[in-house]
């Protein structure tokens, strides 16, 4: 009996995912959990970044996203600090065949940030920033994906007088990301 029971789930999600499509992610009531992981250069400093984050979809292809973002910087002089951010985002997302089941998808959009940084054991002021985004998802599968996502505007709100303000580079994140479709969020699908 256990057996059958067994090879009874086993179909019923086989064949729920089977029948799953990329169109049924970016639905309103929708959500998908991420992370990224990256390596940027440049002016011979290195940094290494950890960023875990959820987006819920609030309207068919709308998302308003969190994340944790921290970082790990080895500086051109020898010395490390280490940065930690808290942000907000708003996606649109466009360019994919609703009903495929693997495929690629385009999005576009803005965060807000909320940060501190630690200067070779010396803790910053608290920073407000915002940037822009865009992103692009290639689905393995109906509900999994792999990512890259590039930020290259950022705006300081909080610098000093005389400081630049806005910040310009190439930061590219690769990651991977789960969705949870609002029709597999209830267990009464399964049992229909």
């Amino acid at each position: 009996m256990k057996k059958l029971i067994i090879i009874a789930g086993i179909c019923s999600l086989s064949g729920l995912s089977m029948s799953a499509n990329i169109g049924e992610n970016y639905e309103a009531g929708g959500f998908k959990l991420g992370g990224s992981a990256s390596v940027n250069a440049k002016d011979g400093s290195s940094s290494w970044n950890l960023n875990p984050n959820i987006d819920f979809f609030v309207f068919d292809g709308v998302t308003v996203g969190f994340g944790l973002d921290t970082t790990l910087a080895i500086n051109s002089w020898g010395t490390s600090d280490s940065y930690v951010g808290l942000s907000t985002s708003l996606g649109y997302s466009f360019g994919y065949d609703s009903l495929a089941q693997t495929g690629l998808v385009y999005s576009v959009g803005g965060a807000g940030w909320l940060s501190s940084y630690n200067y070779n054991g010396t803790r910053g002021d608290l920073n407000v920033s915002i940037s822009t985004f865009a992103r692009a998802d290639y689905f393995l599968t109906p509900r999994i994906s792999v990512y890259g996502i590039t930020s290259p505007l950022y705006i300081d709100l909080t610098v000093d007088e005389g400081q630049d303000a806005i910040y310009t580079n190439f930061n590219l994140r690769v990651g991977l990301s789960y969705s949870f479709a609002k029709k597999d969020q209830t267990w009464n699908n399964v049992s229909k």
